[in-house]
């Protein structure tokens, strides 16, 4: 049976020169194909319909011609192809498909017995032969041109050639545009159910037509020295089309024609004896006014497509209501007050609130970011208390930089006046504020200023040079004192914390993202407590006693044997808190600070501690747990009275919780290794693999995917009777440091099997099929999406990669790119760049693979990915 049928898609088919060459002999001398191929809307099934329509060359306006010409159709001028008897025959269908013309001009009315693939599939004579009978039927009943001949009809078999951009046979809602090969979604995608949970769309719904959508017509031209390939059909839409189908005018539609991106063919690396082309490295220049226009196309040629969807606004509505719930941060105290952060709902950052000396005192707003800029560009970067809680110091970054501008107020006045000190720090990065004890000033992390790029976070520079520097409270920034810097090792990063006694300052140095750094400890006079995986992959607490400094690091809290330790805090003087991740989800355990002894563990909810608050002075600390059905409860543990009670529980109205389960089963890899996977579905689900499915990933930097809600998620789940999987590979932290390295560096390729056996379990155990699941993963998780599209595309129906690194030869030229070697691997070294040129998702992309739908993403302001 021919994949035809779910295939819906502008095509575009630019046959090679030397093919058409080793062809000429079944044409006359003035004879060469091209197809002109119109798409109309997407829909479920495309009846198995072709053609070939042969018109004289005398018809023909011929003129040379490399680029491709673009035209756009009108819904009066498509609508009655789609009335056709053989398109409402469909009778299954809630909405009829639309059908996709295929023309082939050449000369003298002779039949051609040889036509190309379009998309890489063979189709079988009696497949095609009577659906071509009916396609002709279609076009003489609606009179589409009387300059056109009737059809010499042909059953030959479509081969396999060569495709630009081939289709997913699977997926068919398949959408890739012609002139930028670009893959979208289709507006009536039928891998998603109507809102009701059916599969149908509802069929009152308008189509994409009677929303406005523009029909997009592509003609491919080749070009040769011979007069007889140097033809174009560019110029030949008056002849050769009825006057219904011709270019419309900039009055009836405001389409903007997009060219095929420009292809510098003479840039070539030699990487270790290998020639690598980049023909694409313009849009390395954020600022050149061709990438600008680059990405206006890509943005106006996507959300035209969204904009088409006929339940768009009503998930975004959805959407609107799961996520506007009220969002509590967790108290901490500074000085005698307390501090929180709370959400109305929708605000687009969270409001800093003050209460003075007690919790039950009236909150005052204290810090409101949402007022720092009327565009809504600036955002609160990170912030810092001095130690007695005079001094608030706060970094600033605009439209998502990690550039930030650090201005320091007063937490007895309010913002502005006198409150507002007149302390700024510009260029600070990757960056903190670490009070000294006296709080007279701070230490922070500077770079050096971009050669070029006045608009902070659009300069592509690489991040080298970091510098600590020590400000004073009170003086300009020229004045500050350049604390440290290591000229040697300009890839180096600092991180600097201030002493318990407030006298020294212990100064950790990093290269890259590996959890193997230096740690420069000057003289305390007490016991410094650290975590460190020294010959402890899953992490362990030691101490230093600098007064006997030849003792070394002494094992305080062991490693344990099947949980990884997380995270440390001191509170109430004595007592030391340990959270620990057991199969991906945390736990609480309390010891003892003076002897190492465990006390207890604290009863809480399977989930995440997703954050914690509290200090050696205070009797008591703050913690908030999250899960998949709900965004936190917050906690409150009270060592004098030992007790631990609930503070804040929060409310989602707008998602029923008790629909849906979450489980976690497991399955293997390729290579039999253990894989976690969470798995989030209504309490009716049937394991009939038609059920959408939502599958995320991310696998690397050590980063942990524990439980977390996120509303988009449920949002899908809760109106499409959704799956949502979230897959535990290697190279992330779920399982210490020996889980973290075996999907790194030479590793890397663990990581995208065990995503891919994740999603073949997905598919075998019935959960879904692969027209139906959904990919996503966001920077790192990007390049594994993006990866695994490339090497199992028929696995998965959809793919969404947010701002993730593709290019894997040049991402360590740019910004912070150089830090993430550790794990991605170092292009300049050739053990390295076999490997990475082997897996990276920009140099893999295989133009005779079926694809799935792809969305891209990226942030004109991300100076980080």
């Amino acid at each position: 049976m021919s994949q035809l049928n779910k295939s819906s898609s502008l095509l575009w088919w630019n046959p090679p020169i030397e093919e058409l060459n080793s062809k000429s002999q079944q044409f006359s001398n003035d004879q060469v194909p091209h197809f002109l191929i119109v798409h109309t809307t997407p829909a479920e099934i495309v009846p198995e319909l072709s053609t070939l329509i042969n018109t004289s060359s005398t018809d023909l306006n011929i003129q040379p011609r490399e680029e491709p010409e673009t035209c756009t159709f009108s819904q009066t001028q498509i609508s009655s192809l789609n009335q056709s008897p053989i398109l409402k025959q469909q009778q299954r269908l809630s909405q009829p498909p639309q059908l996709t013309l295929i023309h082939q001009p050449t000369n003298n009315n002779k039949s051609i017995n040889t036509i190309n693939s379009f998309n890489g599939i063979k189709i079988s004579d009696n497949n095609i032969s009577d659906n071509i009978n009916n396609m002709s039927d279609i076009i003489n009943n609606n009179k589409i041109s009387d300059s056109m001949t009737k059809n010499q009809l042909s059953s030959s078999s479509i081969h396999s050639t060569h495709p630009i951009r081939p289709i997913h046979p699977n997926h068919p809602t398949h959408l890739t545009h012609p002139t930028l090969g670009i893959d979208y979604n289709s507006p009536n995608d039928s891998s998603i159910p109507s809102d009701n949970g059916n599969d149908s769309q509802d069929s009152s719904s308008p189509t994409p037509m009677e929303l406005g959508f523009d029909i997009t017509a592509t003609i491919i031209t080749t070009s040769s020295s011979s007069s007889s390939l140097s033809s174009s059909l560019s110029s030949s839409l008056s002849t050769s089309l009825p006057s219904s189908l011709q270019r419309q005018s900039s009055t009836s539609h405001s389409h903007k024609h997009i060219g095929r991106p420009r292809r510098h063919e003479t840039i070539v690396d030699n990487l270790h004896g290998t020639n690598v082309a980049d023909p694409y490295r313009w849009l390395e220049d954020p600022h050149s006014e061709e990438t600008k226009a680059f990405v206006e196309a890509q943005n106006t040629l996507t959300f035209k497509y969204l904009d088409t969807y006929p339940y768009r606004e009503n998930f975004r509505e959805a959407l609107t209501k799961i996520y506007d719930y009220e969002k509590y941060g967790v108290p901490f105290k500074r000085g005698n007050n307390y501090y929180y952060f709370y959400n109305t709902g929708l605000q687009a950052q969270s409001v800093l609130y003050q209460l003075k000396n007690s919790l039950d005192s009236p909150r005052v707003e204290f810090f409101n970011p949402n007022t720092l800029e009327e565009d809504g560009t600036a955002s609160l970067n990170f912030y810092s208390f001095s130690k007695k809680g005079n001094y608030f110091a706060y970094g600033i970054s605009k439209s998502g930089s990690d550039w930030a501008t650090i201005y320091v107020k007063r937490t007895d006045l309010e913002l502005g006046g006198k409150g507002q000190l007149n302390d700024v720090i510009e260029w600070s990065r990757y960056s903190d504020c670490t009070w000294t004890h006296d709080e007279a000033g701070f230490f922070y992390l500077k770079y050096p200023q971009p050669e070029k790029g006045d608009d902070k976070g659009t300069e592509n520079d690489i991040n080298k040079n970091a510098m600590l520097y020590y400000h004073k409270i009170g003086t300009p920034q020229s004045k500050d004192i350049l604390v440290y810097k290591d000229p040697n090792n300009p890839n180096f990063m600092f991180n600097p914390t201030v002493s318990k006694d407030g006298r020294y300052i212990i100064i950790t140095v990093s290269k890259d993202s590996n959890k193997m750094n230096k740690l420069w400890i000057c003289d305390l006079e007490k016991t410094n407590y650290q975590i460190t995986n020294s010959n402890a992959p899953r992490d362990k607490v030691v101490k230093y006693d600098l007064a006997h400094p030849e003792q070394g690091f002494i094992d305080f809290i062991k490693e344990n044997s099947q949980d990884v330790l997380s995270h440390t805090l001191v509170v109430a003087e004595t007592n030391l808190i340990l959270i620990y991740m057991h199969d991906v989800h945390e736990i609480i355990c309390i010891h003892d600070l003076s002897t190492g002894k465990h006390k207890t563990n604290l009863s809480i909810p399977i989930g995440t501690v997703s954050s914690i608050s509290g200090r050696e002075e205070d009797t008591e600390f703050f913690f908030k747990t999250v899960n998949f059905l709900n965004p936190g409860i917050i906690y409150k543990y009270d060592f004098i009275k030992e007790s631990l009670t609930e503070y804040k529980r929060t409310i989602v109205e707008g998602l029923n919780s008790e629909l849906f389960e979450t489980k976690q089963v497991f399955t293997e890899s390729k290579d039999k290794t253990r894989l976690p996977i969470f798995i989030v579905a209504p309490k009716n689900l049937k394991l009939d693999g038609n059920n959408p499915t939502f599958l995320y990933g991310y696998g690397g930097f050590n980063v942990s995917l524990t439980p977390s809600f996120r509303p988009s998620w449920m949002t899908f789940a809760q109106n499409y009777n959704a799956v949502i999987a979230v897959a535990i590979i290697r190279g992330g932290g779920e399982y210490g440091e020996e889980w973290h390295k075996s999907g790194i560096l030479l590793n890397r390729q663990n990581t995208n099997d065990d995503f891919q056996s994740i999603a073949k379990w997905l598919i075998d155990n019935k959960y879904t099929r692969p027209e139906k699941l959904a990919i996503n993963g966001g920077s790192n998780g990007g390049s594994l999406v993006s990866t695994c599209i490339n090497q199992a595309p028929e696995l998965f129906g959809a793919c969404v990669s947010d701002v993730g690194v593709l290019d894997m030869l040049r991402y360590h030229k740019f910004t912070i790119g150089y830090y993430w070697k550790g794990d991605f691997g170092d292009p300049e070294k050739k053990e390295d760049f076999e490997y990475i040129y082997k897996w990276s998702p920009l140099h893999n992309v295989q133009n005779k693979k079926p694809y799935p739908a792809v969305l891209l993403s990226t942030g004109d302001h991300d100076d980080r990915v």
